[in-house]
């Protein structure tokens, strides 16, 4: 259903913002030697997408339902 969303709603996440979060996850991870090496990276970034996806949309319906409140 967030997806439909976001697609019909035209929501993009920005590279500069992606990169950001994937950068943020990484220096997380930096802890756990084994956890960054088993990672792959693009898997990251097309989980990170969808979860900047998530949110942007969350947020949107957010707005939509204080607005008619």
């Amino acid at each position: 259903m967030l997806r439909a969303i976001a697609r019909s709603e035209h929501i993009e996440v920005g590279e500069e913002e992606l990169e950001g979060r994937v950068q943020e996850t990484m220096r997380v991870l930096r802890d756990s030697q084994d956890a960054e090496r088993r990672i792959d990276s693009g898997e990251l970034r097309s989980y990170t997408e969808n979860v900047l996806k998530n949110e942007k949309t969350l947020e949107l319906i957010e707005q939509v339902v204080t607005q008619r409140s």
